[in-house]
């Protein structure tokens, strides 16, 4: 009884021999899964990036409508120490959100 070959798409030698072809599908799988890994990394940087610059945003939003309340009570001979302590606050967390690239 003879030996019969198998053959694929790929050739007679890849389908009968798979052994010798491992090394190969080994590196693609691995090229691949660091292809998949980069692409994953690269969409969360974009997601924290966007989300400092949210952050960001909302703190200079809420900076600049105290400064205007604190303007306001000056000129109205009212107080302003707690607007004021806001805003030293809302400074200090401004320097602690990284800025984005």
């Amino acid at each position: 009884m003879a030996f019969k070959m198998k053959a694929g798409k790929e050739g007679p030698m890849r389908k009968n021999f798979p052994a010798a072809f491992k090394q190969d599908l080994e590196k693609i799988g691995k090229d691949a899964a660091r292809q998949q890994s980069d692409e994953i990394l690269k969409v969360k940087m974009e997601d924290a990036k966007r989300k400092n610059e949210e952050k960001i945003k909302e703190i200079t939003d809420r900076m600049k409508m105290l400064e205007n309340m604190i303007e306001k009570n000056k000129k109205m001979g009212l107080d302003f120490s707690q607007p004021m302590k806001e805003l030293s606050e809302l400074e200090d967390k401004l320097q602690n959100v990284k800025k984005p690239n």
